[in-house]
Formats: C-alpha cells, sequence, structure tokens
C-alpha cells in the first residue's frame, strides 16, 4: 500500500518555516534537559516521519490498519511537520555550535558524522549473523563509549576508535563491496582535523535548537502512542519500527551484562549547553 510523499526541507528552509512557533513557546515550557542525546532525537525523529509516511494508509490486503484510522489524532500534515522539525532541530544543532558560516569546521563536522555512520553501519551488518563474537563485543563497547557524539571531542574520538576498528578487521570488511575502505583513512583524517578548541555556543542560538527539539519530542511521543494503539497487539512487527533503536541497544547491553558480558551500557546523557 503506497504511503504518504514527504518533502525533505533543507535545514534552513525548515528553521525558516518553524522559528516563529518555536520562538512563540512559553519559556518554562522549553526543555534544556532531554532524555535522548539530541543528536538520537533528530535521528529518530527523521525516522519516525518515514515510518508514519509508509504506514500512514491502511493495508486491507493484510489486515493491518494506518494512521489514517486515526486522523483526527495523526493527521496528514503531522507527517511532514515530524520530519521538518528534524530538519530545522539538526539545522540549529549546527548554528548553535558554529554559528551561521558554511564550510570550515561545520563541514569537518558533517562530514565526519557521515564517516561515523558508514563505519559503524557496515560494520554492525558485517557481524550481525546471530552468533556472539569477540567482535560483537568489542563493538557494543564503543557504542557505550560513544554513544553520544554531538561535540567536537566526541566525534574526533569515536570516528578514531571505530576507524581503528575498521582497520583491525580490512579484510572481513572487504567482503562488504559496497564499502569503501579509504573512509576508514578519511575518518583518522577527520578525527585529527576536528581535535581544536570549540567555538563558544551562542545562547541564542543554543535556545532555539532546544525550542525545535522540544517541539520534535512531542510529535514524536504523539505519533508513538498511536502506533502502539494501532498495531502493538495485532501487528507487533510494524510497532516495533515506531519504538526507539536506541533505547533497544540499552537494552541489548543490558542483557548482555546479565549474561557475563562486560560490554558498557550506553549511557542517557542529558541535553546540556556545552
Amino acid at each position: 500500500m503506497p504511503g504518504i510523499e514527504l518533502v525533505m526541507p533543507t535545514g534552513e528552509e525548515a528553521v525558516e518555516a518553524l522559528s516563529s512557533e518555536a520562538r512563540a513557546l512559553a519559556p518554562e515550557a522549553v526543555r534544556s534537559r532531554f532524555n535522548l542525546p539530541y543528536k538520537v532525537l533528530i535521528d529518530e525523529g527523521f525516522e519516525t516521519g518515514r515510518f508514519a509516511a509508509q504506514y500512514y494508509h491502511r493495508d486491507d490486503e493484510a489486515g493491518a490498519p494506518g494512521f489514517e484510522d486515526v486522523d483526527f489524532r495523526i493527521p496528514p500534515q503531522l507527517v511532514q511537520r515530524v520530519v521538518t522539525l528534524a530538519a530545522a532541530a539538526n539545522e540549529q544543532r549546527y548554528r548553535a555550535l558554529f554559528g551561521r558560516q558554511a564550510g570550515g569546521a561545520r563541514g569537518d563536522f558533517e562530514e565526519g558524522e557521515r564517516c561515523l555512520r558508514g563505519i559503524k553501519r557496515t560494520l554492525e551488518f558485517l557481524y550481525d549473523d546471530g552468533v556472539e563474537t569477540e567482535e560483537d563485543e568489542q563493538l557494543a563497547a564503543l557504542a557505550g563509549e560513544h554513544d553520544d557524539t554531538a561535540s567536537m571531542a566526541n566525534l574526533s574520538a569515536a570516528l578514531y576508535d571505530y576507524a581503528r576498528l575498521g582497520q583491525a578487521n580490512l579484510d572481513e570488511l572487504a567482503k562488504v563491496k559496497v564499502f569503501d575502505p579509504s573512509t576508514l583513512d578519511r575518518a583518522l583524517e577527520l578525527s585529527q582535523k576536528l581535535k581544536v578548541p570549540a567555538p563558544k555556543p551562542d545562547r541564542a542560538e543554543l535556545d532555539l535548537r532546544n525550542r525545535f527539539l522540544t517541539l520534535l519530542e512531542a510529535e514524536i511521543q504523539r505519533i508513538r502512542a498511536a502506533a502502539a494503539y494501532l498495531w502493538q497487539d495485532g501487528h507487533p512487527e510494524i510497532y516495533h519500527l515506531f519504538t526507539s533503536g536506541y533505547r533497544r541497544q540499552l537494552r541489548l547491553a543490558r542483557r548482555r551484562r546479565q549474561t557475563g558480558s562486560e560490554a558498557p551500557a550506553p549511557t542517557t546523557p542529558e541535553l546540556v549547553d556545552a
């Protein structure tokens, strides 16, 4: 069953579209601390929006309802709104760190995030074979150590550690033919480039970032509550898509500790203005 079509705005477009609403929030309604690292919250916002679009219409053949069955709570425009809020929050987190400049340190930071994501996804895919190995434990340990990469220092450290793990497993990585091993070298270069003093965050930009995140978190929770109502009992495989991957990682790390693994669980850092 075809879903609804999403328009992916640029960060600048999203900020312009929603900044007036965000600035109109009463100060006491704006959160400055969140239960998820804010990069995770933004990524899960994009993911929630994409899945909500995919499963908006009911699937009569499979007997599965869709969000259209509760459109008084989840209208189509809400799905687009979540994606736009995520884009605005993502753009604003960069502005809080680097101001309005393009390129330079911001360019290195964005490229570093892409490199890290590619390396992590490839290593996780490579060793996700249902067999618990030393590599699985190493990945779990790195996930716990580098669960929050929102700062230049944290991203630099994560790039270094994941790139070194990739280099130690080059023969295995060669099996994944779409992975470019030069990504590992570039990750190490970017790790070095990011080892510079971070610019002082702009308080006004931080405040607007928190306002976007406050709105985004509320809308994600709204969609997830509807997803639980629609699919948790009859179609758990769909409901699973709307649960937090970060929370699942926490639970997996907890189970590993209970069964004797020493891999640390990811922490749940609160969002702070630093």
